[in-house]
Parts: C-alpha cells; structure tokens; sequence
C-alpha cells in the first residue's frame, strides 16, 4: 500500500502513530523467496508493544536469512470502520502487505477476550474465517501463546496451535510452510508436514463426541492422521506434547529491540530472568505451564541489558519472571545494571512482587534511579485462604513489604487481590479490608503521603490448574463481594479497582470452553466484536445474544460453562498435555481443602512427581524408550555460585560513566518531521529525541527529584500532522561529544521521517531558549482558487491603520488578538495555491498557524490546507 493511500485513511483517526511503521530497529525485508510470517496480536499497537514472546519470535525468524516477520495489529475502531467502508486491507507495517498475502498468519493468544478481536483481524485482512474455507493460496493460520493449552472454541478457525515455547518452533514452522508452498504442495499435505512438528496441534485431526451439559464423551482421533499412531491414555485420548526450551542462556534473545512510535503500555525495555514457576498458585494457569523453571545466568543478564541499553537508548530496563524474587541473585543483578546504568539515567523495575521474597535490598536498589508504582500481590485477605491457594505469604510480611517502600520513598502502593476464590466467605472479604487499613497505616507512619490502591479481579478457573474443576462467581454475586469492598475501603481513604464483572463472565466461558462455543464467537466478531478486552468496546448484550443463539439449540446455557465439572470425567483439553500430570492436580486440589502447602520444589530437594519437569508421554514410566526424560535440572548450583562475580569486590566497570563534577555543556539541535513521522505526537517526539541522545553516548545531566529526568528543553510543539523543517531541542550534558557528524549519529537511532539538519553548543549561561525564538515562518498549500477572491483585501488590511482583531479560544478562556502585531504575509502563488506567512512568537500568547492562515483565507479553507513550518527566525 502506497504512503498516500495511508496518509488518507489515517486522516482524522485517533493515534495515526500506530499504523504508519518505519520505527527504528524494525526490521523489513524485500525480495523474492522469502518465507513470510504475519506476526499478529489481537490487540492495539501500545499493547502489543508491550508484550515480550512477541519481540522474541520478530527476532529470532528474522535472524534467518530466508524468513520474514512482520507484524500486524488490531485497528482501534474508527479505522477499523474505515477498512471496511474502503474494502481496503489490513496491512503490515514493515512492508505494508495485506494479511492475505503472507505464508503463515500467527497469533499470540494471550486473553479469551481478545480472541474475537483475532477473528476480526481475519476478516479485515481478507483471510477466510474458517480453516476449512482456505485454500492452498491462502494463509496458514497459527496460534501460539497460553491459550492454546485450551483453544477448543477457536478450533474451526485455526490450521495451528503451537503448544509450549516458540523459539525454535517458530523458525520450523515458516520454513515448512515456506517449502511446501514453493513445492506447489496441496493445504493438506502442509498441514501433515506441519503436524511433524514438535508442539504442533491440528485440531482437524481430531474427533469430539460431545454428551450432556458440558461433558465430553470421546476425544478420538481421525483415521490416515498421525494422530491415529499415536499412544492413548487411559480414556483412549492422545495426548499432544509441548514445546519446551531447555536453556535460556543458549536461547536468542533481542537487544535491539523496535524502538515503538507511540509509547507503549509499559515503557520499558524487558530482559526474562527466569522462565517458569514452581510456586504453585492453585490458581495460576502460567505457572503450571511453563514448568520447570530455567533461570539466566547473572552475567548474560548484564550482558543482556547493556546490549539493550545501546541498541534502544531506553530510559527503563525490567527484570521479567512470573515469579522474579524467586530469580536468586536479584538484588545483586540489581545493584549491578543500577551501577552501570543509573547514572544515565536508566531505571530498574520489576513486575508484581510476592510480599515474602521483598527484601529491604532490593527495594532500596530499585529505588536509586526513579520510583514507578510498586506492586504487591497478596491475592487473599486472611492466612486461611491463602493455605488454600497455596501461597505462603503471610500479613507480616505484606506490611513488612510496604514498610520496606515507604522507607524508600514510594508514595503509591497497589495491593492486588482475587475474589470468588474456592471456599471463599466474607470473611475473607473483610480480612483483605483490614490487612489493606493495616497496610496503609504501617506505610503512612513511615510517610505521611502514602497511598494505597486496591485491585480486585474475579477468579476465572483454568485450564490445567488445580482449580481446573471450579465454578466461578455469577455477575450478582461478583457485585455483591465487590460491594462488601467498596463499602469497607471508602471509609480508609483507599482507590478500589476492580474488574468488570461481566468480562470475567464470558472469559470463565471461553477459558473452560469447547468447540460449541465457536459460532458464538464467529457472531461477536461479525458483529464488530473488536477489542472487547477494553471495557469502553465489551458489549455484553452483543456476547448474551451470541451465546443464546450457539447454545440454546445445544440445551447448554452460559451456567453450565461456569459450573464445577467431575474431576473423574473427560475434559475438553485433555488431549493437550501442558506437562501436569492430571492425578497430581486432582491430588493437590485435595490438598487446598485441607489447607496443605506444597512448597517450591526448585527451592527444596523435593519432588511432587506433578510432570511439569519431564517430555514425551506422561503415562508411561520414567526411562522407556518413548518413556518421559527429565528436562533438565530445575536450578542448578552453577547458577548460584556466579553470583559471586557480582559481589562488591568485582564491581561492574563503570569507566565510561562521565563524573558527577564535570562542567556541563548545553547542546542544541535543529531538526525536520516529515512523511511518516508528522503522525508521531510531540511527547512521543520528545521520547524518540532522547532515546537518540542516549543511544550516540551523551551523558545528559539529570533533574533532581523523585523522578530523575533528562534536562532538555524543545520549541513550542508543532501542529499534529504538520511538516516541519525547523524543531529545535537543547540538553544539557557532560563533556558533550564532537559536534561534527553528531547531526547523523543521531539519525541512525531515530525514526523514518526524522532528520537532525544541525548540531551546535550554546553558552551554558546563555538565555533559554524559548526567549530567544523571534518568528515563525510557514507555508501553507493546496488551497484552491477560489479562496483567493478576498485573499489581497484581507492581505493589505494587515498592512492598514485599523485593528484586525482575531478571536481565539484557549484553555483559559476567549482571547483577542490584533493580527497587525502577529502577523505579514510573505508571499503567494495563485497557480500553484500556496501562501506563506510569518508570525511573530510572543510567550504571551500569539496566533496558532491554521488561525492565521483562516485571518488570510477563511476559516474552511485553512481547515483542510496543508501547512509545513519553514524556518524560526531567533533574536539578534
């Protein structure tokens, strides 16, 4: 698709930044034989840029010389409608190619709620929605990420699942369907090769015989498949494998990472630490599978994040983990990046806390750069429910914990719980209000300023945990338990938050769904069910109606999904082998109404014999020939001990780092916005400036304060959507780098559109900057002849002895302005239909361009003319 066709489409949408491509580190490759795959996340461009499998499997298939990856995102709505009015489709922002026209469409399908919005993307794409509508021209269409471990209601919809990590399975995965497709290969013979695949789940290979209620009778597979060789448990199902990654440290992991136009979700460059948790949260679907846990060394950490630092100039690293105080030598990994890295003014974060591995250390570490919001994540109120979630945090150490952040000067503590929780009453209700009061009381004798957020989401049982056989709260009772919240938090002062009742209704469906449930979400997204995980796009009546019309023929009705199921009986994902052997989940569900613990087996020379350590077919014993073989050691000694080389006495080389006594220097830079990058916005601009700074090694002086920032200041911002040959930027730095070639330095790290035209140094006592702007000339075009009628009146009224007066509104209200003192004409073209002007900066206030140029040629006219800043005149 040509720039101009989506420089129109983009007119007037919200957000043009996340369409248009072009970021730095993107990768786009061009040419014939190349295998290519639409890397998908059915959600927008500020979310998906936040998510990290999807910068890991971008990465490591465009490492292959053969293989493309590009991605895709979800349109918001109004370009959504736009596509469709247009019948134009849903592109790519590496190549701009048509979803239609890849090998291999995957999605990462990380919420039931965005699956709708998967659909979507088909459709608006030019994909035919059902897999058995898609010919040998069309796409192969995957799916990959947590879901898939029950993917059962999106079944007719997708060729694919790749179960467990994809790293290497990706890779595979292209490259076959690139070869079958260069072969002239049928679809089916794809799919077969596909199937060989380690991880691979057809789901048209398999049978599903379906009894009352929500019971399965039969998982059975098709004759001629591969699956019909397969080994059978003992309810006659075979069982497709994961796809587990042995070693971290050996895996591929990006650095230089796609720098976003538009600032994502969480801003902040992410290094995984560690992969897995054997916690055992009974509740929680990812720490099951993603067993067993690996663990990076300490040095590839650092190795890790200095690379991403240079390639990226970000201004926040993140140790990622489900479970990152369980990764052992955090603090000391901590306090190494912050030694290297903090004096650039590079923070540290980490994810949601368990209040028991919170150390004073590791707070005051990520506290010595700058304070993001603080987390913690008790999950239940009282020390009763949470035996029966199997967390062993106790209240002690939550106000332990917040004591520990007060003390380093976090003013803002979010306490995340769950409610609906199996055998939950409302005492425990009120046992989360009086830990919260507590809480906030231990956190406000420290500081006075403290404040506690409460966040409770509804329980939703999953899949391959041991909840798996729970039902789930009804929406009157979800609002009954969050009314018992709400009324109890007010009083103390502290924000509640909570999840709408309704979406944690149909994602409980979804979770624990079957293929049943697929009209209903073919309905919701014919029906423009796009991004329905946003609260401001769920439309609960659209999913009730859908639900009726797919199950009230079944008999079945939503109750039946939410209910408690037989833990004897066939489940719709048994035949999907997510590592946990099902007779240790029906075990350890015992164990929660009991009250009993399982402690971390990674931490314990203790074996629960739960098979998430082991591959090949679960239910034959240990060492057969297609017998289950350890993976690998859970966490090995070797890791420990090189924590030593980050002890004090080895400290990380910070050589390179510009003193603290160093004379500053004040560095101004001119630069253009022009094609793509006029729909980046001015504080997205300032992010991608600074991220450039960082990146050719200047070390900018930082402000003081609870949030150390750069000291850079910029000219006024520039219209959204403007071109733009005069921007200028000024930081304040140490021992600045040489002036000459620093203008392309910086080019190399910042976004298509961007060009830095000229560097200079600037006395450092020298007026700022915005005093010293005199004028502004620009250029405006495309007006047509006609406006030019009253064009020489209105022209030489400027040049008279009577007012102009000019009516504008600010945020603070009407203002006049006489345009005489503001504002000349330059010059103009009748033939070609532009005007320039100039007009004269006052930090008092002055004219913005569109009204100047409406005061030249009417208020219609300068509404769809395009402008373009020409220069900025400065004061003598």
């Amino acid at each position: 698709m040509e720039q101009s066709e989506i420089t129109r489409l983009l007119r007037g949408v919200e957000k043009p930044s996340r369409y248009i491509g072009g970021e730095v580190n993107a990768v786009s490759k061009t040419g014939d034989g190349l295998s290519r795959l639409a890397l998908c996340f059915p959600d927008v461009y500020e979310v998906a840029e936040s998510h990290l499998g999807l910068k890991i499997i971008y990465d490591v298939v465009n490492r292959q010389p053969d293989l493309a990856a590009e991605r895709v995102y979800a349109p918001w709505p109004d370009l959504a409608a736009r596509l469709r009015d247009d019948g134009v489709l849903l592109w790519s922002l590496e190549t701009r190619r048509a979803l239609c026209d890849f090998d291999v469409v995957g999605f990462s399908l990380q919420y039931p709620l965005s699956w709708p919005t998967a659909l979507g993307m088909l459709l608006l794409g030019g994909v035919p929605l059902r897999a058995a509508e898609r010919s040998a021209n069309d796409p192969v269409v995957v799916g990959g990420g947590p879901d898939c471990f029950n993917a059962e209601p999106l079944a007719p919809f997708f060729d694919a699942f790749l179960l467990g990590d994809g790293e290497e399975a990706a890779i595979e995965i292209v490259s076959v369907v690139g070869r079958q497709s260069a072969a002239g290969a049928s679809r089916a013979e794809t799919l077969a090769t596909l199937a060989g695949i380690e991880g691979i789940y057809i789901p048209s290979y398999l049978d599903i015989t379906y009894g009352s209620g929500t019971g399965v009778l039969a998982i059975a597979p098709r004759p001629g498949t591969h699956l019909a060789a397969a080994p059978l448990s003992r309810h006659g199902v075979p069982r497709i494998g994961r796809r587990v990654l042995a070693e971290l440290d050996d895996a591929p992991f990006p650095t230089s990472l796609v720098i976003p136009n538009l600032r994502p979700v969480h801003d902040r460059v992410a290094i995984e630490v560690q992969r897995g948790c054997s916690q055992g949260c009974r509740f929680c679907q990812a720490g099951f599978i993603t067993r067993p846990t690996r663990q990076r060394s300490p040095d590839k950490v650092l190795e890790l994040a200095k690379e991403s630092v240079s390639a990226t100039g970000c201004a926040q690293l993140g140790l990622m983990s489900l479970s990152v105080g369980d990764y052992g030598p955090c603090a000391l990994v901590l306090e190494a990046l912050i030694d290297r890295h903090g004096p650039q003014g590079v923070g540290v974060s980490l994810p949601s806390l368990r209040t028991e591995t919170l150390s004073d250390r590791i707070v005051a570490q990520v506290s010595r750069v700058r304070k993001s919001g603080f987390t913690l994540a008790p999950e239940a109120g009282s020390s009763r429910l949470r035996q029966v979630i199997n967390k062993t945090n106790s209240d002690e150490d939550l106000i332990d914990a917040v004591r520990s952040a007060a003390r380093a000067g976090w003013t803002h503590i979010k306490l995340y719980f769950m409610i609906g929780l199996p055998t939950e009453t409302d005492a425990d209700l009120d046992a989360i209000v009086s830990l919260s009061r507590a809480a906030l009381r231990a956190g406000r004798a420290l500081c006075s300023r403290l404040k506690v957020t409460v966040s409770a989401s509804t329980f939703v049982p999953k899949a391959h945990t041991s909840f798996q056989w729970e039902g789930q709260l009804s929406v009157d009772e979800t609002l009954r338990r969050q009314r018992i919240l709400r009324v109890g938090l007010r009083p103390l002062g502290i924000a509640f938050r909570f999840h709408d009742p309704e979406q944690s209704l149909i994602e409980g469906v979804l979770s624990r769904g079957d293929r049943r449930l697929a009209p209903a979400l073919e309905s919701v997204a014919r029906a423009g069910g796009l991004l329905d995980a946003w609260t401001e796009h769920f439309d609960a009546d659209r999913w009730r109606v859908a639900l009726e019309a797919a199950l009230s023929p079944l008999r079945l009705s939503v109750d039946d999904y939410l209910g408690s199921r037989d833990d004897g009986a066939l489940l719709p994902w048994d035949h999907l082998d997510a590592g946990m052997l099902k007779k240790f989940l029906r075990r350890d569900r015992r164990r929660s109404r009991d009250g009993v613990n399982v402690v971390d087996c990674a931490l314990e020379d203790r074996c629960y014999a739960c098979g998430g350590c082991d591959t090949a077919n679960p239910y034959l014993p240990i060492g057969g020939e297609q017998g289950r073989q350890p993976v690998l050691p859970r966490i090995t000694s070797e890791l420990m001990e090189s924590v030593s080389s980050l002890s004090p006495a080895n400290p990380v080389d910070s050589a390179t780092l510009i003193a603290e006594d160093s004379p500053p220097a004040r560095l101004r830079f001119r630069y253009a916005k022009r094609g793509r990058a006029v729909h980046i916005p001015h504080l997205d601009t300032i992010e991608h400036l600074q991220r450039a700074i960082r990146q050719v090694g200047i070390v900018p002086v930082l402000t003081k304060g609870f949030r150390p920032r750069m000291r850079v200041s910029f000219s006024p911002a520039c219209p959204f959507q403007v071109e733009s040959a005069a921007e200028f930027l000024e930081v304040i730095t140490r021992s600045p780098p040489p002036i000459h070639g620093l203008a392309d330095a910086l080019n190399e790290f910042l976004p298509d559109g961007f060009d830095v035209i000229k560097c200079s140094q600037v006395a450092y006592s020298a007026p700022a900057m915005e005093t010293t702007f005199a004028a502004m000339v620009w250029e405006a075009s495309a007006i047509p002849n006609a406006a030019f009628a009253n064009f020489k009146t209105r022209a030489a009224a400027l040049l008279g002895d009577d007012p102009v007066m000019v009516r504008v509104t600010r945020k603070s209200g009407q203002r006049e302005f006489d345009a005489r003192n503001r504002l000349r004409l330059l010059n103009y073209d009748l033939q070609a239909g532009t005007v320039a002007f100039r007009l004269v900066f006052d930090l008092s206030g002055t004219l913005r361009p569109r009204e100047a140029l409406a005061t030249l040629v009417g208020e219609e006219v300068s509404a769809v003319a395009a402008l373009r800043k020409l220069d900025v005149e400065f004061k003598a």
